[in-house]
């Protein structure tokens, strides 16, 4: 018979309370998943089954990574009294997406993601946020479908 008296089971690792979302990261997740909701559905309906576009959820997820990623650093940042620039950018960008919405222009709709994002850094970490966030936030050009128009526009150049 073996001795077992060697074998040690190690209990299942708890996660820290520095991995868990806090309740801003909660509240500002859950908005911006209700905003943008119907613009991924409409996304993922019209423009990302097309052929030169399917490119266009691997972003989104890789967006959702990188800023899941830098989130512990972003954290560690000196927190900065709000700034009215962050204040104006997320003004402006829930102005797009209320437009791009309204009017059904869906690149207004998906850009505005841009200015929403800068102006929740720079509001929560200022400049310094925003620095750290820019690489995640780039990356949501690439979700953002061309128009139409100029499609239509560059296809019949080419003809």
């Amino acid at each position: 018979m073996q001795d077992n008296s060697s074998l040690t089971v190690s209990p299942t690792p708890i996660p820290s309370k520095a991995n868990r979302l806090t309740v801003d990261e909660l509240l500002i997740a859950a908005t911006l998943t209700l905003m943008f909701a119907p613009v991924y559905k409409l996304l993922s309906e019209a423009i990302w089954v097309n052929v030169g576009q399917g490119h266009g959820p691997i972003m989104l997820a890789l967006t959702i990574w990188l800023i899941l990623v830098r989130r512990k650093a972003f954290r560690e940042l000196p927190r900065q009294s709000a700034s009215p620039i962050g204040y104006l950018t997320l003004g402006v960008g829930c102005t797009a997406f209320a437009l791009g919405t309204s009017q059904d222009i869906l690149f207004i709709s998906v850009a505005s993601q841009l200015l929403i994002g800068a102006g929740i850094a720079i509001i929560y970490r200022g400049p310094a946020g925003l620095k750290l966030m820019w690489f995640p936030l780039f990356f949501i050009f690439f979700l953002i479908p061309i128009p139409g128009s100029i499609v239509d526009q560059r296809s019949e150049e080419r003809r």
